[in-house]
């Protein structure tokens, strides 16, 4: 009996749920060290951009009879970008949000490759 590959909305849910309650920068600090070392107002900036981010992605699952569309989906992740973009925080700091936010987008399964390396924000071709 093969397994499926499919995520459920449940699941989805779930670890957005975990992700928001997790203190960022001591649970993903490995990406950026010296994100250990930033000051509490930058820390709560960042946490409340992410966590605001996650509560909207966790109200599009639950609103939905199915899962929502891609398109709902990306919208929510491009406003928490813009957010972090213009959010008055150091650039280590603003740099590993925008690391999160992928990560949350990864979550969701939305895919910003294509569009988005003109951003400051987005996926730059190496």
């Amino acid at each position: 009996m093969m397994k499926s590959n499919i995520v459920t909305k449940d699941a989805i849910i779930e670890k957005l749920e975990k992700f928001k309650f997790a203190d960022k920068f001591a649970t993903f600090y490995r990406i950026r060290p010296n994100v250990l070392l930033a000051e509490d107002d930058q820390q709560d900036a960042v946490s409340v951009i992410l966590d605001d981010c996650c509560r909207e992605l966790i109200k599009l699952y639950r609103a939905a009879k199915k899962k929502p569309t891609k398109t709902s989906l990306k919208k929510v992740c491009m406003q928490c970008m813009n957010t972090l973009y213009k959010a008055t925080v150091r650039e280590e700091n603003k740099d590993f949000a925008y690391e999160l936010c992928w990560y949350v987008c990864e979550i969701v399964g939305v895919d910003f490759k294509k569009m988005t390396s003109s951003k400051k924000w987005g996926y730059k071709k190496v």
